[in-house]
């Protein structure tokens, strides 16, 4: 199934700094296209939304790699806050397996 996510602002990060005004971004697994009235399932990020489809977040967190289960997930804040509380249990059982 294609998605298109659209914002109120697509950086596309090319050589121009383009910014595209009310613009769309459909991908599957990866992104097809860039621009406007693609065809896909929309989701509208709301009202002064950006992507940035060419940057990715790729840094990790080693000392979360060993959890299991004290960390809860499905919202941002609630996940935060289970860090928070157990960092310390988090660090210490991230050994060499980490």
């Amino acid at each position: 199934m294609l998605i298109k996510l659209r914002a109120d602002y697509v950086l596309l990060m090319d050589e121009k700094n383009t910014i595209l005004k009310n613009a769309e971004v459909l991908f599957d697994e990866k992104i097809i296209d860039v621009g406007y009235d693609l065809e896909g399932e929309e989701i509208y990020l709301g009202e002064n939304s950006v992507l940035m489809p060419a940057l990715i977040n790729s840094h990790t967190h080693l000392e979360f790699s060993h959890n299991k289960t004290l960390l809860e997930y499905g919202d941002f804040i609630i996940w935060l806050s289970s860090v928070i509380e157990h960092r310390e249990n988090l660090f210490i059982n991230c050994k060499t397996e980490c």
